[in-house]
């Protein structure tokens, strides 16, 4: 679901928001195609050659010039048992403008459609840990809905409403014998290419995390 965002939160007065996308309606988005960057290049095998690696470290030198900022957990939409969620500001901090998809609806990956892109945000809850996902929630684009992607100019951001199921992350803490734990979230980027093996997720620059932290809350149950 995407609404306009007349109010801004006070840590994004720079520059206010021009969306607001919730993420955590269903149906989701769900992972639609393999990510075959480890074994497939630009839909060419990855055979380690030392001319596709200084390719492959050129192309991640080119990164999804975004920033992430943890603005606050909130419930979840509708109130869904076992479910949080946070609030998490997306920025445009490049100097040129940048599509970020915002589409909700799953058809949205479904082949033919041409330019069929991802962004992908990743919830960890642990000691400050990265990349231990507890949750992944999704927004797509392709060129034929162009309302499926919003063009945020340089200083311009939105805000995204992910989900976060609470039963995982307490089961995540317990198992570790841990009485609280961070709330940390990072952002990718991906494009759906084609090659002799079918279809596949190719990433755009590296992955971007969250400049904070937040201490997680046990919703109450």
């Amino acid at each position: 679901m995407l609404v306009a965002l007349a109010v801004a939160s006070p840590r994004a007065r720079a520059a206010e928001p021009v969306a607001y996308v919730d993420l955590s309606l269903d149906p989701q988005i769900q992972y639609p195609l393999p990510h075959r960057m480890a074994g497939h290049f630009g839909g060419q095998p990855f055979d380690g050659t030392p001319e596709q690696i200084a390719e492959f470290r050129e192309r991640q030198r080119a990164p999804f010039p975004v920033s992430v900022v943890i603005l606050r957990q909130v419930p979840s939409t509708g109130g869904r048992s076992g479910w949080s969620a946070v609030e998490v500001l997306l920025s445009n901090a490049g100097k040129n403008a940048v599509e970020v998809p915002i589409g909700t609806d799953p058809a949205l990956v479904e082949a033919p459609a041409p330019g069929r892109r991802v962004i992908g945000f990743g919830v960890s809850i642990g000691p400050d840990e990265r990349r231990n996902y507890q949750d992944v929630a999704m927004a797509a684009s392709n060129e034929q809905r162009p309302e499926s992607y919003r063009v945020l100019r340089p200083g311009e951001s939105m805000v995204f409403k992910i989900p976060v199921d609470t039963r995982k992350a307490a089961a995540w803490l317990a198992a570790h014998k841990l009485a609280r734990g961070t709330i940390a979230v990072s952002a990718w980027l991906q494009v759906i290419r084609t090659d002799a093996e079918g279809e596949y997720l190719d990433s755009v620059g590296q992955d971007v995390d969250s400049g904070n932290l937040l201490p997680w809350v046990a919703p109450a149950p």
